[in-house]
C-alpha cells in the first residue's frame, strides 16, 4: 500500500528518578504534548522529546501510551497506539480456512503464505487446535496434526485425498 505519509514505528522509554533530568536546560524539560515544564518524578521520552505521562496519548482512542506498552506509531502527524495504527493503516487479510476477513489488528497464526484466525488454526481432519510451538504439517494448504499426518503416510501418498477434508 503506497501513501504520501511515511510510516514510523518507535519505542519509547520511561525515565525515572535515576535519570538526572533536572540538570537539562529548561527548554529541554518542556513536554512534547502540552508544552509545559516537566517537574514530575516520572516522564516519558519519545520522538526525541520528553512527555508527561498523561500527555503521551494515542491520537484516536486517547489511551495513555505509557500504560499500553513501549511502542507508538506515527503517520500523517498522528501519534497512535498499535491497535489504532493497524485499524487505520493496516491491511486486511482473509483466513485460509474460513475465508472470512481478518482485521489488521487481530492476532493470527501463519503457515508459509497462509494466514489463519486463531480459532481456525487447527487440524483439518480431527480439529485439534494448535498452540505456538506445536508441530503440524501443511499438505496442499491444509493443516494436519502429527498423528493424522503419520496415519496418512502409513496409507501411502496415493490415498491422501481420503485424509484431506
Amino acid at each position: 500500500m503506497s501513501s504520501c505519509f511515511p510510516d514510523f514505528h518507535y519505542h519509547f522509554s520511561l525515565a525515572t528518578e535515576k535519570f538526572d533530568f533536572h540538570k537539562e536546560p529548561p527548554n529541554k524539560r518542556l513536554c512534547g504534548g502540552c508544552g509545559c515544564l516537566i517537574n514530575d518524578r516520572f516522564l516519558l521520552k519519545a520522538l526525541d522529546r520528553y512527555w508527561h505521562e498523561d500527555c503521551l496519548k494515542c491520537g484516536c482512542c486517547e489511551c495513555r501510551l505509557g500504560e499500553v506498552g513501549s511502542t507508538l506509531y506515527t503517520k500523517a502527524n498522528l501519534i497512535l497506539c498499535r491497535r489504532d495504527y493497524l485499524r487505520l493503516f493496516g491491511t486486511k487479510g482473509f483466513c485460509t480456512v474460513c475465508c472470512k476477513t481478518i482485521p489488521a489488528f487481530e492476532m493470527v497464526m501463519r503457515a508459509r503464505e497462509n494466514v489463519y484466525h486463531l480459532e481456525c488454526f487447527s487440524c483439518q481432519r480431527c480439529h485439534q487446535r494448535f498452540c505456538v510451538g506445536d508441530k503440524f504439517y501443511l499438505i496442499n494448504n491444509r493443516i494436519l496434526c502429527v498423528d493424522d499426518y503419520e496415519e496418512m503416510m502409513a496409507y501411502g501418498k496415493q490415498d491422501t485425498k481420503r485424509f484431506i477434508v
